[in-house]
């Protein structure tokens, strides 16, 4: 809605509402008319006209002056003190107006009226005020959603950022390995070449969505260990432990594979000494549980923060503080030739 139809919109509402007001004010003279007052109409009217304008007066003067500056800061006593100030200055005014015109017919006494004078402003206030605090909520609320709308968007393009960024990141990866097999003319190339076309399939259509079954992402890591045994498994031990007993469990695609890509980087290649631990569970009712411990070469280690190292380190912790922000623990520690990760992951 433009600024102009906004404006107009509100209008139309405050003068629905002071038509309605006036048509309250006509019923109640038209029934002291039936019940015999024979003053003159004129002075009904300066008095009757006299009490819509201060009603308009008092509401006004609380919505634009008296809410936003006392109400809204949370300075109640000024408010309901000044609010009763101008209440009572309006009903004074009333009752001297209707002394002055109808001669002091009315018996009781000028206090009493006062008060029953004041009960018309006081519901008015009451109901307009009530009326603005709803009208506020409902806009805050209004900003709210729009605030989180616009923070979504942004959110999910980051996110799809950092995943775009993932994606030749693994890929250059995976080249440099099919390369090294290549070099020694491997018999398992075809055999390479057929798994990096599921994990390609995988990464490129599966894992557009923004969350996909644990069981997926359980395949594909498998897939990518099995090309890291065909690489690697002369030079160190991998041992890998997946328990899933819930499949249908989902999780953000692609968020174990850097560790485990880090893992078989980085990792010593004694074949007595070396080895890769990788450890999965999926339970029902328990955090999804990621465990990789593996040794590491400390020559390769000095050179891991580099600018061409630690993307997908960085990339993957980014994206599991917008995913998961409150649902996650990642610890990661080095002790002596060990590396190790553990990370568990609540749903949300």
């Amino acid at each position: 809605m433009d600024k102009k139809s906004f404006i107009n919109k509100r209008i139309y509402q405050h003068l629905l509402f002071w038509f309605t007001f006036l048509i309250m004010i006509v019923l109640r003279y038209t029934d002291g008319y039936q019940r015999g007052f024979d003053e003159e109409v004129s002075s009904v009217l300066i008095i009757e006209s006299s009490r819509f304008f201060t009603m308009l007066f008092i509401v006004y003067t609380n919505l634009r002056v008296l809410f936003p500056s006392f109400f809204k800061r949370g300075k109640y006593k000024y408010f309901f003190l000044l609010n009763f100030c101008q209440v009572l200055l309006g009903a004074s005014i009333s009752v001297f107006l209707t002394d002055m015109f109808f001669n002091k017919v009315f018996e009781a006494n000028i206090y009493i009226r006062t008060f029953w004078n004041m009960i018309p402003p006081t519901m008015i206030i009451t109901i307009t005020s009530l009326l603005h605090i709803t009208k506020e909520w409902i806009n805050l609320r209004e900003d709210i959603i729009k605030i989180k709308m616009k923070n979504n968007k942004k959110l999910y393009a980051e996110l799809d950022s950092l995943k775009s960024q993932l994606n030749p990141h693994f890929f250059f990866n995976t080249l440099n390995n099919l390369y090294s097999l290549s070099l020694v003319k491997s018999d398992e190339t075809p055999n390479v070449i057929l798994k990096l076309s599921d994990l390609m399939s995988y990464i490129i259509y599966d894992t557009r969505v923004d969350f996909i079954s644990i069981k997926k992402e359980i395949e594909f890591m498998k897939n990518f260990i099995d090309l890291e045994k065909l690489r690697l498994n002369e030079h160190l031990s991998i041992n890998v432990k997946i328990i899933c007993n819930n499949e249908s469990r989902e999780i953000a695609p692609l968020l174990f594979l850097p560790f485990i890509e880090n893992a078989f980087k980085y990792t010593s290649r004694d074949p007595n000494t070396s080895f890769v631990n990788i450890s999965i569970l999926v339970e029902d009712n328990e955090p999804i549980r990621m465990s990789i411990i593996n040794t590491i070469d400390n020559n390769i280690v000095e050179n891991i923060d580099n600018k061409h190292s630690g993307l997908g380190i960085k990339n993957v912790i980014k994206r599991l503080n917008l995913i998961y922000p409150d649902s996650h623990k990642l610890d990661i520690s080095q002790r002596k030739d060990l590396y190790i990760v553990n990370l568990e992951i609540s749903d949300k």
